[in-house]
């Protein structure tokens, strides 16, 4: 199974955006910024891509968080460990209903 890659590019600009150390930001807006782009954060917190006033920004130049790394790594992952978490409770909630169903049966002839 192949992996699918994100690819992320700046809400202004355009320009690819990696997730190199300093390479660029993520806003609490939920755009991307290149790091030339994510220099204008400095003098104001007004996205510049979206113009939303307030935006805080993670700077992409370590681990990312949780939060932004669930966004952006391979949906194949995610997939992949809800088939597996829903295998198990399906595997779970047969193995229930079969036993339930051999107590009611064992009540029933007693």
């Amino acid at each position: 199974m192949s992996g699918l890659e994100f690819t992320i590019f700046c809400g202004k600009c355009f320009a690819l955006v990696s997730c190199d150390h300093g390479s660029g930001s993520v806003l609490s807006c939920g755009d991307f910024l290149c790091h030339r782009c994510s220099q204008q954060l400095q003098s104001t917190s007004i996205c510049p891509a979206c113009g939303r006033s307030g935006v805080r920004a993670i700077v992409l130049d370590g681990p990312l968080p949780d939060e932004v790394k669930g966004s952006i790594e391979d949906p194949m992952k995610t997939l992949d460990s809800l088939f597996q978490t829903l295998g198990f409770q399906v595997k779970y909630y047969k193995s229930t209903i079969r036993k339930l169903f051999s107590r009611l049966k064992d009540s029933e002839s007693e």
